[in-house]
């Protein structure tokens, strides 16, 4: 995958929490469109200072975005994903 923007999740990050995103073909129930996209969206978000609405049209639109993080966090799915980030660093 090329890169938007140079704050987007490295290929070695992305391996480690990919399995931890929802919506994967391997799952039942909605399969989601670009889980990596939707990751390199919030992470764009958190850069750029928290506006949903300054999100870039190229990951979507902003709302269905927004909706689905506050869903990854409901679910726990962030801090599983941190959990697993934090494990590798050290």
């Amino acid at each position: 995958m090329t890169a938007l923007h140079r704050h987007d999740i490295s290929d070695q990050l992305w391996n480690k929490i990919e399995p931890l995103c929802v919506g994967r073909k391997d799952q039942p129930g909605r399969t989601a469109k670009d889980n990596r996209l939707f990751i390199n969206a919030v992470l764009f978000v958190i850069h750029e200072g928290g506006s949903w609405r300054s999100l870039p049209p190229e990951y979507g639109k902003w709302n269905t975005v927004f909706q689905r993080d506050f869903g990854a966090q409901k679910k726990g799915i962030w801090q599983k994903m941190m959990e697993i980030l934090w494990k590798h660093s050290e």
